[in-house]
């Protein structure tokens, strides 16, 4: 992996990219879109203008290029089975300390969540950050999710019945009552992105 690439990976593996309400999203989405941008000016020359898009959501400007580049990045893998969690098992674990089962019960969910493969990872390293939490920890985190979902959309309650309704959607009841037993349902990160699909299915 060259340098450039290098970075790139660090900055898509990073929370700070993958957690909208961490608060240097913003600059690191931004650091994102000018290392794609060395990426492309570092390929082959081509004397043509590269054909360009507006982001719809940003409003800003880029190349077809880049967005044809981002949104690979950001697809989910074509099936369940391509998830790659080898940098995870290196970083948190053995084949001896891996949890196999879970990891096979988990691709199908990822994978109903439409989760780009950057993505899965950070939901793993989150599960492995959260089972070494003690409990002071752990409620200390569902304080500091609760006021953000306060915050955020007005009533912990009812972010927290759309949060619901997204995990039985992707993963049913079982992945409901495994979030409550390790603590995954306590962390604002995974409950933003179960609301983005309890939204899905208004």
């Amino acid at each position: 992996m060259d340098d450039l690439q290098g970075e790139i990976h660090e900055v898509q593996t990073s929370d700070a990219y993958n957690d909208s309400g961490h608060p240097l999203h913003a600059e690191t989405v931004a650091k994102m879109t000018s290392l794609y941008e060395r990426k492309q000016a570092d390929g082959p020359a081509d004397s043509s203008p590269p054909a360009m898009v507006t982001d719809e959501e940003t409003g800003n400007t880029v190349t077809n290029d880049f967005q044809e580049t981002v949104e690979d990045a950001m697809a989910a893998p074509a099936s369940p089975d391509d998830y790659d969690f080898s940098d995870l098992k290196v970083q948190y674990g053995d084949d001896e300390t891996w949890d196999g089962e879970l990891e096979i019960a988990l691709r199908p969910v990822f994978h109903a969540a439409g989760m780009p493969d950057v993505e899965a990872q950070g939901f793993g390293k989150i599960y492995m950050e959260v089972q070494k939490m003690d409990p002071q920890q752990i409620d200390k985190m569902r304080q500091t999710t609760e006021q953000v979902l306060e915050q955020r959309h007005g009533s912990y309650s009812e972010a927290m019945a759309i949060a619901e309704r997204g995990a039985v959607a992707i993963g049913g009841m079982n992945l409901v009552h495994w979030l409550n037993d390790t603590g995954l349902a306590h962390n604002g990160q995974v409950i933003e992105r179960l609301i983005i699909e309890g939204k899905k299915r208004d």
